[in-house]
């Protein structure tokens, strides 16, 4: 199989919403640049510092919330 035929069979298992997201990566990677960005190199603009302290324990925060009642 092909690096295409397998990049075919990747999106078509995409949902919309992923689509959407790949899209969006993808508009801001730089054709005449020969160094790829790397995901974490693309979204960073979009990072904030502030909200770092808050991401541990996220996971386990979130589920508490959504199950404790249940």
């Amino acid at each position: 199989m092909s690096t295409r035929e397998m990049l075919y069979s990747v999106i078509d298992g995409l949902s919309e919403e992923q689509c959407q997201g790949l899209l969006m990566l993808l508009s801001g990677y730089n054709k005449k640049n020969t160094e790829p960005e790397t995901v974490c190199g693309a979204l960073s603009k979009y990072a904030d510092p502030k909200l770092i302290p808050m991401e541990e324990g996220a996971w386990e925060r979130t589920v508490t919330e959504k199950y404790e009642n249940s």
